[in-house]
């Protein structure tokens, strides 16, 4: 027999999901974080969300910018993710100090990660408080796919 929990706050990291890479960058200084709760939001327009906490650099730069790139990367590269995950870019340069390979996004201003399965160019609609995470709501402009190889 399983044991649930009432209020199961143990199980907040075993949400099943693959774990996005945020992209951030505000006159010059650019970051990366990683976004375990992302979901698209609609198909038409295409709509995608991702939550990060105000206690992040990360938000700090979305925040200012107004737009983020995210990459969808594949789980051979879990130990650059997880470098990514433990590192703040308020401490550090995280693309020179972890030798990171990018791309300057067409439409907005952000990087992200070359070698990515996929990756979204994303421009912030909307930025929602919803407990010690925001959910920003963006426009998904362009959005790229091995599967593909290119923009669209």
């Amino acid at each position: 027999m399983m044991n649930f929990e009432t209020v199961p706050s143990s199980l907040y990291h075993e949400y099943p999901l693959t774990v996005a890479v945020i992209g951030a960058r505000w006159k010059g200084r650019a970051t990366f974080m990683v976004a375990t709760w992302h979901t698209m939001i609609s198909f038409n327009p295409s709509l995608f969300g991702g939550l990060t906490s105000p206690k992040r650099f990360t938000h700090k730069l979305v925040s200012l910018s107004g737009e983020f790139t995210t990459s969808f990367m594949s789980y051979s590269e879990n130990c650059l993710v997880e470098l990514l995950g433990k590192r703040s870019g308020a401490e550090i340069d995280n693309v020179s100090t972890f030798n990171l390979q990018v791309e300057d996004s067409r439409v907005i201003k952000c990087l992200y990660l070359k070698g990515a399965v996929a990756a979204y160019e994303c421009k912030v609609t909307e930025g929602r408080d919803c407990g010690d995470h925001t959910l920003f709501v963006c426009r998904k402009n362009r959005g790229c796919s091995l599967r593909s190889s290119s923009f669209r």
